[in-house]
Formats: structure tokens, C-alpha cells, sequence
């Protein structure tokens, strides 16, 4: 008589096209919308770049101002580095808004997109092995 050890795994093997790791799984998602991937990445970079502008643009205004040696230049300074400040401030608020909406746009894209073949119903029962989510 043959006695082998026959065991039973109760996790599924998941054989599709779908990657099955969650980088992959994105990289696979968003990969045909790349464009909107890299104009979200470069807004980042943008408005990091005006937020470190800022403590430079407020220690010159402030270092000029004090170097000025009459009312006048004092008022220029202000004006001219003023101006700059808000401007940088401004366009820092407004990239990092931009970034956020075209990284939310490239997401919803990417999941409904026929591309990903998938719609909603797939993130929310379940990607691999056919478990369904509680909703």
C-alpha cells in the first residue's frame, strides 16, 4: 500500500495576465497613461522647487531691506522682493494643487480605462484568487 503525504494549500495560484505584485499592478494600470503620470511627476518637482525658493526669497527681502540706507530703496525693496514672494508663494500653492488633480485624473483613467480591463469591479472583489471584498 502507498501512503503518500497529499497536502491540501487553501491559497490560490493566480496564473493570469494581471500582474500580481502591487508595483507591478500599478506600473500595469497607469502604463497607458504615462503623459499624465509625468505631468504630475514634473508639477511635484516644480512646486518643491518654489517652496525652497521661498526662505531664499524671504532672506533677501529681509537682508535687503535692512541694507537699505534710505526710505526709498527701504520701499523698492519692498515692492520689488514682496512681489516675489507672493508670486512664488502663489505659484507653490497652485503647482502642488495641479499636481494633485492630474495625479488623481492619471488614477481614475487608469483604473476605468479599457486598457486595464477591469472597471471597479475588479479592485473591489478582489484582484487575485476570487475572495470578495465586504462592501
Amino acid at each position: 500500500m502507498d501512503k503518500s503525504n497529499v497536502e491540501v494549500t487553501s491559497t490560490p495560484v493566480y496564473t493570469g495576465s494581471i500582474p500580481n505584485t502591487p508595483l507591478r499592478f500599478l506600473w500595469y494600470l497607469g502604463s497607458k497613461y504615462k503623459f499624465l503620470g509625468a505631468i504630475s511627476f514634473l508639477l511635484v518637482v516644480c512646486a518643491e522647487t518654489l517652496n525652497v525658493s521661498i526662505f531664499y526669497v524671504s532672506s533677501r527681502l529681509i537682508d535687503s531691506f535692512a541694507g537699505a540706507e534710505s526710505l526709498v530703496q527701504q520701499k523698492e525693496v519692498l515692492l520689488f522682493w514682496g512681489g516675489v514672494f507672493l508670486l512664488v508663494s502663489a505659484g507653490n500653492s497652485i503647482l502642488y494643487r495641479a499636481s494633485g488633480f492630474t495625479a488623481i485624473y492619471w488614477i481614475i483613467k487608469s483604473i476605468f480605462s479599457p486598457h486595464a480591463c477591469i472597471g471597479g469591479n475588479f479592485v473591489m472583489l478582489g484582484s487575485h484568487g476570487g475572495e470578495t471584498a465586504a462592501y
